[in-house]
């Protein structure tokens, strides 16, 4: 890795890399960890004498915030979890699929995310989780302030944990806790890329029929658009001799999506210790998606969607398309 590689990042302390070569040694680098929420909530309590002890606990369970033998562990749990549940998942994905597709082809305005993404992501995922509960965890993700933000996810997180307790009595608090966690993020990581690769093909739509779009068995965009990684010892990261200290580093992920010939398709989910257990099941989705969509008939027309941010999650709030009827 050089300097010609990164740039200084947008929030202080921080390179920022789209190069390919310098994303795979990043996110492949065992020294390096992502972000400590863990330590962050409790210097919160700390410094506001408010704790969020039901965020705590679940930040303590999701193997993307932890490192070391602790990461072994969670990540063992839910890939568990996910080869426990792999038959179903299939069924159900199917299921999903094809309501999604008559979805999009019913006449009249359909909003994308709140109609067909989220529903079909939720009740896809609630084969591992044991709940369609949605809980907005993108205060966790993007490092959005707030108190009322966080009081909220507090919150919400309490009622799904005692949701799933009273629906799975046998099961520990850790079971349990295991359970949310895996539908937390995996939600919000899978809807997103999802929502972003329909808005990518429906962007070109003008009364084209459905099934005429450019659709690939391949995501061509992703909803989680950077990682970033900092010294697991906490010490000041420097990643090249001379280079300036920083706290930590940010890969773009949609570097792999480029026509860069080193570039693996795959490195969207991550690579290295941290690479997305769900990767496999997003793609299937995704392709069996796209069958069920190849075919249709019914025009449809884009409407609108608002700007995507350009780091962390991008997440599309509302994606708006008008269905005419096929048969017209």
């Amino acid at each position: 890795m050089s300097e010609a590689d990164f740039k200084l990042g947008q929030s202080t302390g921080t390179w920022e890399t789209n190069s390919v070569a310098a994303a795979t040694s990043i996110l492949n680098d065992r020294n390096l960890r992502h972000y400590d929420l863990t330590g962050s909530f409790q210097r919160m309590a700390d410094i506001i004498g408010r704790d969020f002890p039901n965020i705590r606990r679940i930040v303590a369970i999701v193997p993307l915030f932890q490192h070391g033998d602790t990461h072994v562990l969670r990540r063992r749990q839910m890939a568990e979890k996910l080869a426990q549940a792999a038959r179903p998942l299939r069924e159900m994905t199917v299921a999903e699929c094809a309501r999604a597709a008559d979805r999009l082809c019913e006449p009249g305005p359909v909003e994308i995310m709140s109609e067909v993404v989220w529903p079909m992501t939720n009740r896809i995922l609630s084969v591992v989780s044991g709940t369609t509960r949605r809980v907005d965890v993108l205060p966790l993700l993007d490092g959005s302030p707030g108190l009322n933000k966080y009081r909220k996810l507090d919150q919400d997180i309490a009622a799904g944990l005692a949701e799933l307790a009273e629906r799975f009595p046998e099961e520990t608090e850790d079971q349990i806790g295991v359970r949310l966690a895996s539908s937390l993020i995996a939600g919000q990581a899978l809807a997103s890329t999802l929502g972003v690769n329909l808005l990518e093909q429906l962007r070109r739509a003008d009364d084209t029929p459905l099934g005429a779009l450019d659709w690939s068995d391949d995501f061509t965009s992703t909803g989680v658009l950077s990682a970033e990684r900092l010294p697991a010892n906490g010490d000041p990261l420097v990643l090249w001799p001379g280079a300036q200290p920083v706290k930590s580093v940010i890969a773009d992920l949609t570097c792999f999506l480029t026509e860069d010939p080193d570039a693996n398709r795959t490195g969207m989910f991550g690579l290295g210790a941290h690479r997305c257990l769900g990767a496999g099941l997003s793609q299937t989705i995704w392709r069996q998606l796209v069958s069920q969509l190849r075919g249709r008939t019914a025009r449809v027309t884009f409407v609108e969607s608002p700007p995507l941010p350009s780091i962390g999650i991008g997440l599309p709030s509302i994606i708006r398309i008008h269905v005419a009827n096929d048969q017209l």
